[in-house]
C-alpha cells in the first residue's frame, strides 16, 4: 500500500479574526457532539437528555428537537436536510431547519442490519448491511435498490461514513480509511480520538479530538491543530469553530 504524504502545519490563527460564542444558552459541557452549517448555525447534541438544539452565533435557541433515543446526526452543511441514524433501532431521521421530522426510514423493513449510513442527497443514500456484508446505493423516495456491491471489510468500530465519487470514506475508533466500492484499502491514517467526517467540495475533513485533517481527493494530505486543551470541532466555509476550556469559539478569515 502506497505511504501517504504527510504536511504538518499549525494553525494560522493569527490570520483570522476571533469572535466568542456566547454560551450562557449553551450547555457545552453535556454536548457530545457540535455542528456548524454553512450559515453559520450551531447545533449541540447532548446524549443524556437525546436533545438537539439549534443555535444562532448570538448563541440564541432557535429550534429543538427532543429524540426519542440516542441518534447520530450525519455532518451538516444544508440545514434544510438534517440527518440522523440510529444503529440500535435501525431507523434514519430527516428534519427541516426548524428541526421538525420530514420523513422516517424503517431499515429493519428492507435489509438486515446496517451498521452505517450515509445522505447522499434529497433521493439517494448509501448503507453498509453487516449481515450481507454489502455496500447498498437505496432511493430511498421510492423504495429500490440502485446499486449494490459486495463489501468484505470489517465493519465494526465504524464511528461515521461518506461516499463521494465511487470512493467509501470511514471513520473508526483508530483509523481513517479509503476504501473503493468493493471495500479495498486504497489508503490508511492511524488516529487518535476522531469524531466526525465532513466534505467540503473535494476535500474529506476527518475531525479528531488533538487536530482537524484535511484529505484531498489527490492522496494529499494537511493537519492543523490549535492549542493544547482547545479542539477544531467544525468547519464551514467560513470558518472554524473552536471549542476551548468549555467556551466556543468562531474563527473567520479577516476581509
Amino acid at each position: 500500500m502506497k505511504n501517504l504524504l504527510f504536511l504538518f502545519c499549525l494553525m494560522p490563527f493569527l490570520l483570522l479574526s476571533q469572535t466568542e460564542i456566547k454560551s450562557d444558552s449553551l450547555n457545552l459541557r453535556d454536548s457530545q457532539g457540535i455542528y456548524f452549517d454553512d450559515y453559520d448555525n450551531i447545533y449541540l447534541y447532548n446524549a443524556k437528555s437525546f436533545s438537539f438544539t439549534k443555535y444562532d452565533t448570538l448563541g440564541q435557541k432557535t429550534a429543538q428537537q427532543m429524540l426519542p433515543r440516542p441518534f447520530r446526526a450525519q455532518a451538516i452543511n444544508n440545514p434544510l436536510n438534517i440527518v440522523f441514524f440510529s444503529e440500535n433501532t435501525q431507523e434514519i431521521k430527516l428534519t427541516d431547519a426548524n428541526l421538525n421530522d420530514i420523513q422516517n426510514i424503517r431499515l429493519s423493513e428492507n435489509f438486515n442490519f446496517i451498521k452505517s449510513v450515509y445522505i447522499e442527497d434529497q433521493q439517494s443514500l448509501w448503507l453498509l448491511d453487516d449481515s450481507s456484508k454489502k455496500l447498498i446505493q437505496y432511493n430511498y423516495r421510492n423504495n429500490k435498490i440502485v446499486n449494490s456491491f459486495p463489501f468484505y471489510q470489517n465493519m465494526e468500530d465504524i464511528l461515521d461514513m461518506l461516499v463521494y465519487e465511487n470512493k467509501v470514506y470511514l471513520l473508526k475508533k483508530n483509523s481513517f480509511l479509503v476504501l473503493n466500492l468493493r471495500g479495498e484499502i486504497l489508503d490508511i491514517i492511524e488516529l487518535n480520538l476522531p469524531t466526525k467526517l465532513k466534505r467540503e467540495n473535494e476535500t474529506i475533513l476527518v475531525f479528531t479530538k488533538p487536530e482537524l485533517i484535511q484529505y484531498s481527493t489527490d492522496k494529499k494530505v494537511k493537519k492543523l491543530s490549535y492549542k493544547q486543551d482547545s479542539e477544531i470541532v467544525d468547519k464551514n466555509k467560513s470558518g472554524f469553530l473552536v471549542r476551548s476550556k468549555n467556551k466556543l469559539y468562531l474563527y473567520k478569515p479577516e476581509s
